[in-house]
């Protein structure tokens, strides 16, 4: 078993990303679990569920919007739940589960 954490409001050089849209933060985030899954040989066609936390479900469309682009053919399971704030002042954070072979 491999944890990572995406550190969905910074960027891969650790610079603080808090004035991104939230198309532009689920692009990063999904960005950041592709790079932790390349470090153990993996892609995110290995992705079996994502559960997406985010600060405002009114965000769910650009979200969706921006989520679309990354995964070719079947999407895996997902679940997307509004919480009431999401750490560092982020618009979301995801969370994905993987199979390593």
């Amino acid at each position: 078993m491999r944890s990572g954490w995406p550190r969905q409001y910074y960027s891969p050089d650790g610079e603080l990303l808090d004035d991104e849209s939230v198309a532009d933060q689920t692009r990063r985030c999904l960005e950041n679990v592709a790079a932790i899954l390349e470090s153990d040989g993996a892609t995110l066609e290995d992705v079996l569920k994502v559960t997406i936390f985010l600060d405002d479900i009114d965000d769910f469309e650009a979200i969706n919007e921006a989520y679309a682009n990354f995964f070719d053919g079947e999407p895996p399971a997902r679940s997307a739940v509004e919480v009431g704030r999401v750490p560092k002042g982020a618009a979301l954070e995801i969370e994905a589960v993987a199979v390593l072979e």
